[in-house]
């Protein structure tokens, strides 16, 4: 039965105790549906200079709970983070290890892929990170399968 219902403008709210604490994920590799691409505008700093940025959300399976959980992650349209780019793409399968090249696109909300995440601390708060986009594992061909 599901008990999470709409408010409308005017409803009353009691004080309720928080149920859904936050938990960062256990470290590991997780596959992942891009869930949401938001394009933005990074104003540069120190070590990057001013350029596009796609906040990405992706949503993974916490082995835990086996709820959904949202990570999200930044990828900056620089040259300094060309390898992200590409690591990125390679790991939804937009772009191949053989590719040279590739005209990124950004219609990409349901793809899938795998990802490493891993604790990050800010603040005195520690959230989900992705440290690495994976490449996709490679189907293993039945030999029964072959035409010959």
């Amino acid at each position: 039965m599901d008990t999470n219902t709409a408010f409308d403008w005017n409803s009353t709210i009691s004080n309720a105790e928080e149920t859904n604490e936050y938990k960062p994920l256990p470290e590991g590799d997780y596959e992942f549906v891009i869930n949401a691409v938001t394009k933005k505008m990074f104003n540069g700093s120190a070590k990057m200079p001013a350029c596009p940025q796609a906040s990405i959300e992706v949503h993974v399976d916490d082995p835990n709970t086996g709820r959904t959980v949202p990570v999200f992650s930044n990828l900056f349209l620089c040259s300094s983070q060309e390898w992200k780019l590409a690591q990125f793409f390679k790991s939804i399968g937009v772009m191949s290890a053989d590719d040279k090249q590739l005209r990124m696109r950004w219609d990409i909300e349901g793809e899938k892929g795998v990802c490493h995440i891993g604790p990050r601390e800010y603040n005195g708060k520690v959230y989900n990170d992705i440290k690495k986009w994976l490449l996709p594992k490679k189907e293993e061909i039945d030999p029964d399968d072959l035409p010959f």
